[in-house]
């Protein structure tokens, strides 16, 4: 029996790590209240402040200060010195740019003036604005939709 037992230990042991955490050490600690499976398995921005036994720690949370107590297992070590964020939710802001906007002409110039530039979107205002002076206004298409319906009742008198 001893020695099937070592022979299991032996395989069981053959690709574990042993990890020593020390105090002052940033490590993740394990979410066992997720919300959803796609919530995040580990948090972040916890750091050892106290061993209380060979496997048990002493964990403080960075951002609201509180402190937890955690087994060995619970815990993974970062391998970085995390920056704290300063903003109220605990994640870092992304850096954002801002769109300056164009300056405004002159209020002379006309219309006309600033849709004569070639950009792509100039061109299809003035595009646009062509077939908008050359359509009928709406009064119009009412008495074209008529006029389309009455032909085709003719048609179909003639077909009589």
């Amino acid at each position: 029996m001893k020695k099937s037992k070592q022979k299991q230990a032996k395989y069981a042991n053959k690709h574990s790590k042993d990890i020593k955490f020390e105090v002052g050490n940033p490590v993740f600690y394990k979410n066992h209240r997720r919300a959803s499976k796609l919530s995040r398995k580990w948090t972040s921005y916890y750091r050892i402040i106290e061993q209380t036994s060979p496997v048990s720690f002493i964990l403080k949370n960075q951002l609201d200060g509180i402190a937890t107590k955690a087994h060995a297992e619970q815990i993974r070590l970062a391998k970085l010195d995390w920056e704290i964020p300063n903003n109220n939710q605990g994640k870092a802001l992304r850096k954002a740019a801002y769109v300056v906007p164009v300056e405004s002409q002159s209020e002379d110039s006309s219309d006309d003036e600033s849709i004569d530039s070639d950009t792509p979107l100039n061109q299809i205002a003035k595009r646009y604005k062509k077939e908008r002076e050359n359509s009928d206004e709406e009064d119009d298409i009412q008495l074209m939709e008529l006029s389309k319906k009455n032909k085709g009742e003719e048609k179909f008198l003639r077909t009589r």
